[in-house]
């Protein structure tokens, strides 16, 4: 976390003051899906910036005389390929405080981070080998098209259906249930459980169990 601090810059955005608490409760959920994994990680992280709240995004459209345009949605978070992390502080606090619910914008963003760490948001981040990425590549993606099946059967699923968008977002929503609701994760997908806990170097259903703790955050 001190090395975080020290070399990611925060900037406080519509009016909010950046207090240290800000930093700090970004910082240590940040750093928790690192916490196992060798130094430096985060490597293309450039900066984070912080709103009050859930933000709209600054989107290009591309204009279609055929179609309506649609407006912008409120985000709680983005993270972008050139290295910025952007999120909304009411919604950090919330998931800093649900522990066990299986959403966390931080959990979320940053996980996109440490995907592009090799130029690319695709799902695949940078693992120890050859024969790791093989592995990776295989399983994932047997798993990510497992998922889609569901969604579009409308079939329930522990994972949120926002995963079935592209191969980045699964991994970020399957990274936000591995350390908010791992029991759950290990149960309901064993394999994808497996996949993640190789990745992050961590088994947190394990710790939970051995400290008693309904929750990581």
């Amino acid at each position: 976390m001190q090395l975080f601090l020290k070399e990611v810059p925060f900037e406080a955005c519509g009016g909010l003051e950046l207090r240290e608490e800000i930093q700090v409760t970004i910082a240590a959920q940040a750093c928790l899906l690192v916490l196992k994994m060798p130094y430096p990680r985060y490597k293309r992280v450039r900066r984070v910036l912080v709103y009050p709240f859930a933000f709209v995004p600054k989107t290009q459209h591309l204009y279609d005389p055929n179609q309506p345009p649609t407006p912008d949605r409120p985000a709680a978070g983005q993270a972008w390929l050139d290295g910025v992390v952007v999120l909304g502080w009411e919604e950090v606090k919330d998931g800093a405080q649900a522990i066990d619910d299986g959403h966390n914008v931080v959990f979320h963003e940053f996980a996109h981070m440490l995907d592009a760490e090799d130029g690319r948001m695709d799902g695949i981040p940078v693992v120890d080998s050859s024969a790791s990425y093989h592995t990776w590549v295989t399983q994932w993606s047997a798993q990510f098209a497992e998922h889609v099946r569901r969604v579009d059967a409308n079939e329930s699923t522990l994972l949120d259906p926002y995963g079935a968008t592209n191969r980045a977002e699964f991994f970020a929503v399957a990274t936000e249930a591995f350390f908010e609701i791992p029991d759950q994760l290990r149960t309901d997908q064993p394999g994808l459980y497996a996949l993640l806990s190789e990745f992050f170097k961590l088994d947190p259903a394990l710790l939970l169990g051995a400290t008693g703790s309904t929750g990581v955050a």
